[in-house]
């Protein structure tokens, strides 16, 4: 921040006055120009804070969202490795069983039905999985610790 410099009378202890002016005699500075530049420079901190803090939620919903897609994008690749590695499995077992030379047909249906069982379990196990996200996702702690970081943050300007 440049442009014409005022002079602005401020109230300090005399502790932080006699260390400014120590610094000051130590730097070879006028007392007037370096508290000036820490006072700009406290400004400027507290105003990105600020402005950090306005953010902040924004941040955290976009976060939450790229979170949630990779959630689901996990879960579809579970999910798909669960039915490929259930579905060989059944039809390994399955070739132990019948006789070697089986038709293109006949093994067709076998895998449809193989994959079929496979899903009926999978549907078992999906429901521990939902459980297991919506923990996550709707963790109270975690919602109430983000209520209350939105109520302490200064309103927004309009």
């Amino acid at each position: 921040m440049s442009g014409k410099q005022v002079r602005l009378q401020v109230g300090v202890s005399e502790e932080l006055a006699r260390r400014i002016k120590q610094k000051c005699d130590q730097e070879n500075l006028s007392v007037y120009s370096y508290a000036g530049h820490l006072l700009e420079q406290a400004f400027i901190y507290d105003y990105k804070g600020t402005s950090d803090q306005l953010l902040a939620p924004h941040i955290r919903s976009a976060v939450r969202q790229e979170i949630n897609q990779m959630m689901e994008n996990l879960m579809e690749m579970m999910v798909r490795s669960y039915m490929e590695a259930g579905t060989a499995r059944r039809m390994v077992q399955a070739s132990l069983i019948l006789p070697p030379q089986l038709d293109r047909e006949r093994v067709r249906e076998l895998e449809r039905r193989n994959w079929d069982s496979t899903y009926k379990e999978l549907r078992e196990d999906i429901k521990g999985f939902g459980n297991w996200r919506r923990l996550l996702v709707d963790d109270p702690f975690i919602n109430q610790a983000d209520m209350e970081e939105e109520e302490s943050s200064p309103p927004s300007s309009k």
